[in-house]
């Protein structure tokens, strides 16, 4: 199916293939869609495919984390640290400059303050409390 919007309807192409029938051709069946709710229905249906975004202060959290794994393996590498926080790498750049800006990190070479471990730490505490009054993370900040 395609979807065409057009100025107060979708329009639904379908191609219908008659090869397991008789016929040899192909049919092109158009709808048009002019119901608000079924427009509302299917752009929410396919948001909810969507991974949900994290809240920024779990992205620090996943990404000193990171560090700190990553620490006794002797340099940390940016791309290791992207890998372990799922982030794309323009992304993660902008996430060390806020967390070198708020002194939770050095970056060269990258290492952990002691501000850093304390909200690592910190936070690992808050979060077993949220999941085990089964809040989110999402929701609270």
């Amino acid at each position: 199916m395609m979807y065409h919007p057009s100025d107060t309807s979708i329009t639904m192409e379908t191609i219908i293939n008659k090869n397991y029938t008789n016929h040899n051709d192909s049919h092109i069946l158009k709808k048009h869609v002019l119901s608000l709710p079924y427009i509302i229905h299917y752009i929410l249906k396919n948001m909810s495919k969507r991974r949900s975004a994290r809240a920024r202060m779990q992205i620090y959290f996943d990404i000193l984390q990171a560090i700190k794994e990553e620490l006794p393996n002797g340099d940390v590498k940016p791309t290791r640290i992207q890998f372990k926080s799922n982030l794309s790498y323009n992304n993660l750049l902008q996430f060390l400059r806020e967390l070198e800006k708020i002194k939770m990190i050095s970056r060269s070479p990258i290492l952990l303050t002691e501000k850093g471990k304390s909200f690592v730490q910190d936070f690992g505490k808050i979060t077993y409390y949220l999941d085990y009054y089964g809040l989110e993370i999402s929701k609270v900040t």
